[in-house]
């Protein structure tokens, strides 16, 4: 009998409990992929605690005020390196995206109820897209802005890869990357994420306008 692995698992299957581990100015879309280097005891204790429980986490942005914003995405922990200093590097892959319903805690560490129901399509195989105008626009904003970013790397990413990469990569505002999260589908995604192309671009060219006037 085939052993069922995480990458298997339906939405019927996925866990509504999952450790929370909150991220300022950013987030993690599904099929991104990230890494960060934990030195706080009581998150690696979490993960420990999460890779004996479906090695799953709930990925949400920290506002300002330190609450987390009420959607946010499921973690799988695709992989961790332990460092001599007791940091803790680890390896996150985003599976599908959640509204919160409860904060709970669970061996002294916070724990969401979470619902993914207006999120499944994120399990769904994804629609076929035309990214032309997309990285148009990305080209746009990386040659306005001057970051370093060879485009032809991402031009032949998968649709949610792409979408997740651009917005981890770049530098946008934690609102705005919060505004991606919440989208729907694909296609909603594709249209906020070039909206906010198109503004920073436009807001950065007007900024140098007046720059140079001075």
């Amino acid at each position: 009998m085939k052993p069922v692995k995480l990458f298997d698992l339906n939405m019927g299957q996925m866990p509504s409990d999952l450790p929370l581990l909150p991220l300022s100015e950013m987030v993690l879309m599904p099929e991104g992929k990230f890494s960060i280097r934990l030195t706080d005891y009581r998150q690696i204790a979490m993960i420990f605690w999460a890779l004996a429980h479906g090695r799953m986490l709930a990925v949400v942005q920290q506002k300002s005020n330190n609450q987390i914003y009420l959607k946010g995405c499921a973690a799988r922990i695709s992989g961790f390196t332990e460092n001599e200093d007791d940091s803790l590097m680890l390896y996150l892959t985003g599976v599908c995206r959640f509204n919160v319903i409860e904060e709970t805690n669970i061996e002294g560490f916070p724990v969401l109820k979470v619902d993914y129901k207006p999120f499944s399509f994120d399990m769904t195989p994804a629609p076929e897209c035309d990214k032309q105008n997309l990285l148009y626009a990305l080209d746009i904003y990386l040659k306005t802005k001057h970051v370093d970013i060879d485009i032809i790397l991402l031009k032949d990413l998968p649709i949610r890869r792409l979408i997740a990469t651009i917005t981890s990569i770049l530098p946008f505002e934690a609102r705005e990357k919060q505004a991606l999260l919440e989208c729907g589908d694909v296609h909603s995604c594709i249209k906020t994420l070039q909206t906010i192309l198109k503004m920073d671009t436009a807001i950065h060219l007007d900024d140098d306008k007046r720059g140079r006037k001075c």
